[in-house]
């Protein structure tokens, strides 16, 4: 770099001795050298570059990071989820329990029929205006007038799966079962 106090004597501009020292210290401390400024423009560029670069990255950790934490949520979702659905099938345990003790020693005609007497009781239950009653009470009310219980003095008969006989025909088969029969014809 040429010194100021040189350019200025080529121009042909003469700086007195004692002035050469305060105008080489302003000059300095207003003026960089074009060296020394493009030294400083390709460190801030290359930092410009690096500190983008870094940007990028971090955008698309930021993308990860979110789909992880979406994940999260959805885990703890679904844990609640199953949570909710064991408190259900606890509770609902716990009624069936109470129902199972109120029928006693009658028998329903079927499954069917059991499951919907069980999804009346749970209705009735859950009505406010039977709060005030017994479970023995509801249950008398949602079974009154129903004929839902097996008799207790009817045996099951089970019906045969076919022809017992083995006859080789119908014909036999029909001669055979009404034999006593006056008014069959052979």
């Amino acid at each position: 770099m040429q010194d100021l106090i040189d350019i200025l004597k080529e121009e042909g501009i003469e700086v007195p001795e004692e002035k050469k020292d305060g105008l080489r210290q302003k000059h300095s401390k207003n003026y960089k050298a074009v060296a020394e400024f493009e030294r400083k423009v390709n460190s801030l560029t290359d930092q410009l570059t690096t500190a983008n670069a870094t940007i990028t990255d971090l955008k698309s950790k930021t993308t990860d990071v979110d789909a992880l934490n979406q994940r999260i949520k959805d885990y703890e979702k679904a844990d609640q989820d199953r949570k909710d659905a064991e408190d259900k099938a606890k509770k609902t345990q716990q009624l069936k329990t109470r129902f199972d003790a109120l029928k006693g020693d009658r028998t329903y005609l079927n499954e069917g029929t059991e499951s919907w007497m069980f999804s009346e009781f749970q209705k009735a239950v859950a009505d406010q205006s039977n709060a005030s009653k017994s479970d023995g009470e509801i249950y008398e009310n949602i079974t009154k007038d129903k004929n839902i219980f097996t008799p207790k003095n009817e045996r099951f008969k089970n019906p045969s799966a076919g022809n017992s006989h083995h006859q080789t025909s119908d014909e036999a088969y029909l001669a055979e079962y009404y034999k006593n029969n006056p008014f069959f014809k052979k």
